[in-house]
């Protein structure tokens, strides 16, 4: 597909649906075709250092996967990232390789130290971090772009140097699909012992822990949250959460 097409084509699927989740999507699919196979957008309401650490008036999604979702933004280690930090004060693009840059030269703190070696082990080796411009919205958002398993921070920046402005393109316009259908009701109420769950989970406790905590089994708990996803029509457990804490369910 060529690039017209590629965001032509987004153009028309947008136009066409109401559904965040369809938008997010045809999003990540397409980045996929740029090289940048894993995405983490989130979306938040006065954002700065001191609202970050709060899920409360958020739309966040992933396909990082169920471990660094439950590691990263639940556990809140993206609090210590050198990239989301950087994004909360300024806007644009920045590689991944400003991380490294700043840990070599001895820059970084040793909490976001500790992140940076955590994150290189679990895959996040190569990528991008994109802040969104205040368009007046009362909203702010950033995207993290994880480049292909094994690729190279040379070459995510090579992949950027050349598609940046259509991939800019792409993001600009998911950005205008999550202010016009996010921030929705959520009709379902979830019984007590899976919001107990979910609150859990937001505080940063992990499926094990909360299981031991309860004295249930783990594949108690995955049932629960399983069933949170259906009813809140939420694409992972991550999106269950923020849409539980957006109506003030936990």
């Amino acid at each position: 597909m060529s690039r017209t097409t590629l965001i032509e084509s987004y153009i028309w699927e947008l136009a066409t649906t109401r559904d965040l989740q369809a938008c997010w999507e045809g999003l990540v699919s397409r980045l996929a075709q740029f090289g940048f196979d894993r995405a983490l957008y989130g979306n938040r309401a006065d954002l700065t250092e001191e609202t970050l650490r709060n899920h409360a008036n958020s739309v966040i999604l992933s396909t990082y996967g169920e471990l660094l979702d439950e590691t990263f933004v639940l556990g809140r280690m993206y609090l210590n990232s050198y990239t989301v930090r950087w994004s909360v004060t300024n806007t644009g693009a920045i590689s991944w390789s400003e991380t490294e840059r700043a840990a070599k030269a001895g820059q970084l703190t040793p909490q976001e130290l500790e992140t940076y070696e955590t994150t290189q082990r679990m895959g996040l080796n190569a990528g991008y971090t994109y802040s969104f411009p205040d368009r007046g919205s009362g909203y702010r958002s950033c995207i993290g772009l994880c480049f292909q398993n094994g690729g190279t921070q040379a070459e995510a920046d090579l992949v950027w140097d050349e598609n940046g402005t259509d991939i800019i393109q792409l993001l600009t316009l998911f950005e205008i699909a999550v202010n016009r259908f996010a921030h929705q009701p959520v009709t379902e109420h979830l019984p007590p012992a899976t919001l107990t769950t979910l609150k859990l989970l937001a505080e940063g406790r992990t499926v094990a822990e909360i299981a031991e905590l309860q004295g249930s089994h783990r594949r108690t708990i995955e049932d629960q949250l399983a069933r949170a996803r259906e009813q809140l029509g939420a694409a992972n457990t991550l999106e269950a959460v923020v849409l539980a804490k957006q109506e003030g369910q936990i």
